[in-house]
């Protein structure tokens, strides 16, 4: 337990460090940040509920041809898992890559926050921890959302396009983000012909592929009755999060020029809710995507106000938050024995 815990309050020494204004210090602490978050994620060994599926997946990979390996489930990462057999690798080295793509979309999109140590620690409980390190296939699909939506400044719809694509080869549930490239605009002559063909698009394509998927998701998380209690948790931290934001859209507008794509990514979980209804399982795989809500939002929450004390309580409050979820998660939810003890194949 004491792993997580050290590993969620990193950033706030590394914070520490950045207020010193010494550019060399704080490039070296982000980075042995980051290299210490792929090995804490890809050299986990036994942890994670779908460990043992997981591993039945890449001895399945590494004895299939190319042909069975595009018809298997997330057929990128069926790839991934044969490529590293062939070269003598173990589901290890599959994690590493998996937890190396996810921080690179991560590290990317935090570039487009006022202070990359807000956002790594509102990753920290949820992201980094529970997906990445439970769900690798969807922990993949996040690093390439993350990547997509830092395409936005350079309103580069193309790219965002196929950063989703690439990652719905990984996990399905990510083609849920391809309507926001609707948003990846810059002018309103563009809106009408371009916006429109788009999305027919993007409609067409997400009947296609949810179509090709639909025995699966049919078998093996409707008809075995599968239950994601936390979803309804998540939801309500979302939730906070999507009710401060409405609060202060006022100063975000005078700030930032992507409030419509972002009140539609906040609003997207309530809109499909009634997917809960069906399984509650399938809702959460898909909410997960829109956890860049959180970390985008909250981080620049925090420099909405002026006055450094205003900063600083709100940091505070974000910071306890965070906190405070990580601890209840290891103290209480069902799943968590599937994580603890934290244990790595550098320590055996």
């Amino acid at each position: 337990m004491w792993i997580y815990i050290s590993f969620l309050f990193l950033p706030i020494v590394f914070q520490f460090i950045s207020n010193l204004n010494d550019k060399n210090l704080e490039y070296l602490s982000k980075h042995l940040f980051l290299i210490f978050a792929i090995f804490l994620i890809g050299s986990r060994y036994i942890i994670g509920g779908d460990w043992a599926q997981y591993n039945e997946y890449f001895n399945a990979s590494a004895e299939s041809d190319l042909f069975v390996l595009l018809s298997l489930k997330g057929p990128s990462y069926a790839i991934l898992n044969h490529l590293v057999s062939v070269v003598g690798g173990s589901i290890v080295l599959v994690n590493l890559v998996s937890a190396f793509i996810l921080i690179y979309g991560l590290n990317k999109f935090c570039k487009d926050v006022p202070n990359y140590w807000d956002a790594y620690l509102i990753s920290i409980p949820y992201l980094l921890i529970v997906v990445a390190m439970g769900y690798t296939r969807q922990s993949i699909a996040m690093g390439f959302v993350f990547l997509a939506l830092s395409f936005y400044k350079d309103s580069n719809r193309f790219k965002y396009i196929v950063a989703v694509l690439a990652g719905s080869t990984f996990h399905v549930a990510c083609v849920i983000m391809l309507p926001f490239s609707y948003f990846f605009t810059t002018t309103r002559r563009n809106i009408e012909p371009i916006n429109l063909t788009v999305g027919f698009f993007i409609v067409i394509l997400i009947i296609f592929i949810i179509s090709f998927n639909y025995q699966y998701i049919l078998k093996h998380y409707v008809s075995m009755g599968r239950v994601s209690s936390g979803a309804y948790f998540r939801l309500f931290i979302h939730s906070i999060v999507f009710i401060s934001f409405l609060i202060v859209r006022r100063k975000y507008q005078k700030n930032y020029d992507d409030y419509k794509l972002w009140v539609w990514i906040g609003v997207s979980p309530f809109l499909i809710l009634p997917i809960a209804y069906i399984s509650s399982t399938i809702y959460d795989r898909l909410i997960i995507y829109f956890l860049p809500f959180q970390i985008l939002i909250l981080s620049r929450f925090i420099y909405l106000f002026k006055m450094p004390l205003n900063r600083i309580f709100f940091r505070m409050c974000v910071y306890l938050s965070y906190s405070l979820i990580l601890i209840v998660w290891l103290n209480f939810a069902n799943n968590r024995g599937n994580w603890l003890p934290y244990q790595s194949v550098i320590f055996q």
